[in-house]
């Protein structure tokens, strides 16, 4: 090999050598980063099975728990740390620090600012509660019910009942049946954040038209002793109602601006022929409007309905059936009455009777798309009971005139 070859080959080795040598003292003079030496952990507290999401932003970078994970641990270093808590929907958030057992900051809100030494263990407590409010009521007291919502939350008792620091969730409350009454179908109604929602059941009991046993003969009536039998069974028929009112309403639950349908009518439980009754349903103007045109000869006389009967035969009855639509400017929860009442030259009741019923429909929200199916599976379930109702099949002509049929 020529010697110029030579001397060049060995300079290219001379300077590999030294380029690998340079390169690894420069790696090995860069400092490494610090290891963590501390502990942070975020613990989420609820009194459902519902946490929210949050935000640490770190020394090193930003921390997201975007799972919605109800404890987390995460290993931080000396500096200034930053949590955001994004809570679920209508919970209150409380934020508390510890270090080991002792309590070293609480903080009301969902964000805060601290300084971590970077050694040991910080525990990041985020608790939630809920400041809404049931109550549970019916006609008459003493009955047991079952409050139910997602996410596991339950609740029993017996009327009347309240309920407090509840989640903004869609509540069932389911009613027990009493002795002698039909049992109440259950209600279903969304709480809002932090507001109070309330059930009421009205229980219809076959005694509500009640029989006044022991009753003092009035002044000059002779004395059971001396009573003959037609006197006798003139005093018990005068001791008791001779009318008996039915009220009912095809849903207690619907959306603003809908129709639900009323049947009102009046049954004759006397022996004797009742002349001129009337028959009225009063209701709020500013929530509910009647037809124009009501049936069986009703006329709208401002906030009430009448209709006056000339003539109900011994055991017959006089019925009806009419749409009412519902506001649509009224709010979710909020619930209206309609009382119906008897009154007539004729009709009579013994004292503590009373010849009125009263039914209410309450305002349920409509569900976001995906969400709340038992609510719009109650809401068909209540439009086609409806439609049923108002469209009879194989049924009898509906009464348009002031008449009676026979029960």
């Amino acid at each position: 090999m020529p010697l110029s070859l030579f001397l060049m080959a060995k300079a290219q080795t001379l300077r590999a050598a030294f380029l690998s040598v340079f390169a690894f003292a420069a790696i090995a003079t860069v400092p490494a980063h610090a290891e963590a030496a501390g502990t942070i952990i975020i613990e989420q507290i609820s009194p459902m099975d519902q946490y929210g999401s949050w935000r640490l932003a770190t020394p090193a970078g930003m921390t997201v728990n975007r799972k919605k994970d109800q404890v987390k641990s995460i290993n931080a270093v000396e500096g200034q740390y930053l949590l955001n808590v994004e809570p679920p929907r209508g919970a209150v958030t409380t934020m508390r620090f510890y270090d080991g057992g002792t309590l070293l900051n609480t903080t009301e809100g969902t964000q805060i600012s601290f300084i971590f030494s970077g050694n040991g263990t910080l525990r990041a407590e985020i608790s939630y509660r809920y400041e809404g409010v049931i109550i549970i009521e019916s006609s008459p007291p003493g009955a047991h019910f079952e409050l139910k919502g997602p996410q596991g939350v339950r609740k029993t008792g017996i009327t009347p009942a309240t309920f407090t620091q509840m989640p903004p969730l869609y509540f069932t409350a389911s009613y027990s049946p009493l002795p002698g009454c039909l049992q109440p179908k259950p209600q279903g109604r969304i709480l809002r954040p932090n507001a109070e929602l309330r059930f009421q059941a009205d229980y219809v009991c076959l005694n509500d038209i009640k029989t006044m046993n022991n009753t003092p003969p009035p002044a000059g009536v002779p004395t059971p002793e001396a009573m003959t039998p037609a006197t006798k069974r003139m005093l018990d028929e005068q001791s008791r109602a001779n009318v008996q009112l039915f009220h009912t309403i095809n849903q207690q639950e619907t959306v603003a601006g809908s129709i639900v349908y009323i049947t009102l009518g009046v049954r004759n439980v006397s022996k004797t022929t009742l002349n001129n009754v009337i028959l009225s349903e009063q209701f709020d103007l500013t929530k509910l409007s009647l037809p124009g045109a009501l049936p069986g000869g009703g006329i709208n006389r401002g906030n009430t309905a009448i209709w006056e009967i000339p003539q109900i035969l011994a055991g017959q009855s006089f019925s009806v059936q009419f749409p009412v639509k519902t506001s649509a400017e009224m709010q979710e929860g909020e619930q209206v009455a309609l009382t119906a009442r008897i009154a007539g030259s004729d009709v009579h009741a013994p004292s503590g009777e009373l010849l009125t019923k009263v039914v209410r429909v309450g305002i349920v929200p409509l569900p976001a798309t995906g969400k709340t199916i038992e609510l719009m599976f109650l809401l068909l379930i209540g439009a086609l009971s409806a439609i049923i109702t108002s469209n009879p099949i194989n049924r009898r002509k509906p009464i348009v005139e002031t008449t009676v049929f026979k029960q």
